[in-house]
């Protein structure tokens, strides 16, 4: 009965020891007078079986061992229940972003990471929950460690990164990453210069260049191009 009882019931696994003396203590025959189990507690909660007297070591054997069997399903059945909580919170993270209810979103991809931290979806959509709940710092190192995994939208990463130095005030880095989100092909300039979070950059002359309309970067290019002709003809 006991071992069906801890087959069925749970309790942290630490305690496992604790269970195998009170099933030898429950089960072992009233006639063995003579076994004797010392037992020490020590600072973290743990168990030792000190000394076990020999003519109940066979009987205590196969009382561990129906023991560990029973524990084993437990634990499988505990790995089963692990997985299915993994997806709950993966999916109440997504409802949470879909309703834009950033703070709980954060929550719940912080837990969706501790679980798994190498998709880089994820830490997108994390960094998106911390950029909106006003979590700038935060926010910029979840999106650069969706590029480090490897996402494949290297423009809206860089884009969000300087979103977010832009939004601390960091106008040197800001502008670093805009010219990346530029370089990476995925950005239009139009949109850039759009964009609330570098209001306060419309009129730098760096910004204002790196986001110029493609009609007035052309004849800056044509130009060049005319000068190096030039001195190539020199030449």
């Amino acid at each position: 009965m006991a071992v069906a009882m801890a087959a069925s019931a749970p309790f942290p696994m630490k305690y496992n020891p604790v269970v195998a003396v009170l099933c030898l203590s429950l089960a072992a025959p009233r006639a063995m007078k003579s076994q004797v189990v010392t037992a020490r507690m020590d600072v973290s909660g743990s168990v030792s079986l000190v000394n076990l007297d020999v003519a109940a070591v066979a009987f205590g054997k196969r009382v561990l061992f129906e023991l560990g069997v029973s524990l084993n399903a437990f634990r499988d059945r505990l790995d089963d229940a692990t997985d299915m909580s993994a997806e709950l919170v993966l999916r109440r993270a997504e409802e949470a972003q879909h309703n834009r209810e950033w703070s709980r979103a954060t929550d719940m991809w912080q837990r969706v990471l501790l679980g798994n931290d190498e998709q880089p979806e994820h830490w997108y959509a994390y960094g998106e929950a911390l950029y909106n709940d006003a979590r700038y710092r935060e926010s910029i190192a979840a999106f650069q460690r969706a590029g480090q995994l490897g996402l494949d939208r290297p423009a809206d990463v860089a884009m969000n990164v300087a979103r977010g130095y832009a939004s601390i005030g960091n106008r040197k880095q800001a502008l670093r990453w805009v010219e990346r989100a530029l370089e990476s092909g995925g950005s239009r300039r139009g949109v850039i210069r759009e964009e609330p979070a570098f209001e306060r950059y419309r009129n730098d002359p760096v910004f204002r260049e790196l986001t110029a309309p493609s009609e007035v970067v052309r004849p800056k290019v044509a130009t060049a191009d005319a000068s190096v002709r030039a001195v190539a003809a020199a030449w």
